[in-house]
């Protein structure tokens, strides 16, 4: 009895599993989740499932509708088992089909799901790191402000904490709720931040702002070095990019010009041979200085 009930849990497991395969995600990437503020991942669960289920219902009848010119198309009436489904009768074909292209709907919206949650982590990510790293200049500005003033350290991350700056806020609103309600050590509750924040230039800041804070010296020192050490690497950044740029511009505008203006002398010359002199006077005249200028203007 033991046996059978066990084997009845498995394989509800696995049905759960099955159905929700979202949720067996979720417990995977949880920490990732917290890192960008999905604190109810749950309500990810019904939009993904739902637009799995859309996107494989209509993957298996665009291939129900489409499934003679996918055989045609790829040859698999080479195939034994396509070739005696194309001999059956059509009432029976067309079942036959219609269960198969199901079948393969049912294999593939667990993997659909899954992919679709994993995407909207990604776009989720990307857009918290972006936000982190838009308003963290301003954020270490306000902190070394702060710090100056002969402000705590406790006392400026609760100050950033109920800032207006999105991304950064939100990290430094987990340090302050660890340490007042949950009773954390600062040191701790940074470095879990350091730990799980998605931006790479926030996790450098805080693991070097814990040890100055355990080498108990003012953390204005430290924030007014990390932004200068900040500034010239930006500098040093805006340069390479200014460098490409031009670089790239150069090559750009130079295929601006020559492409289509070799465009334009073909097709002149093609046409004075074929006695089209009007429509290649309208090449050279009107065309050739419309190109130029939407050069210019690109």
């Amino acid at each position: 009895m033991e046996e059978v009930a066990g084997f009845q849990q498995g394989l509800q497991l696995k049905l759960r599993d099955f159905l929700n395969p979202v949720g067996k995600r979720i417990k995977e990437v949880e920490k990732k989740l917290y890192a960008i503020d999905v604190f109810n991942p749950e309500s990810l669960i019904l939009p993904v499932s739902f637009l799995s289920l859309i996107f494989s219902l209509a993957a298996a009848i665009a291939v129900f509708l489409t499934w003679e010119l996918i055989v045609l198309s790829l040859g698999l009436l080479k195939i034994p088992a396509v070739y005696s489904l194309a001999l059956l009768p059509w009432e029976f074909k067309t079942v036959t089909k219609f269960v198969l292209c199901i079948a393969s709907a049912i294999v593939v919206y667990p993997r659909l799901s899954v992919a679709f949650f994993n995407v909207a982590v990604y776009f989720k990510t990307q857009e918290k790191k972006e936000k982190i790293d838009r308003s963290l200049y301003s954020a270490l500005c306000i902190l070394n402000g702060l710090g100056k003033g002969g402000i705590p350290i406790q006392k400026a991350i609760e100050e950033l904490a109920n800032s207006n700056l999105e991304g950064v806020r939100e990290e430094f609103a987990k340090i302050h709720t660890a340490v007042r309600y949950a009773g954390v050590e600062l040191r701790e509750a940074i470095l879990a931040v350091a730990i799980t924040t998605v931006s790479e230039k926030l996790s450098t800041f805080l693991r070097g702002l814990v040890n100055y804070i355990e080498r108990k010296r003012d953390y204005s020192d430290y924030v007014s070095e990390f932004l200068t050490i900040d500034n010239l690497n930006r500098r040093v950044e805006l340069e390479n990019y200014s460098t490409k740029l031009k670089n790239l511009s150069a090559i750009f505008i130079a295929l601006l010009a020559i492409l289509p203006t070799l465009g334009i002398f073909s097709i002149t010359s093609s046409l004075l041979e074929a006695g089209g002199e009007d429509l290649a006077g309208v090449m050279v005249y009107l065309c050739l200085p419309l190109v130029a200028v939407t050069m210019l203007a690109v």
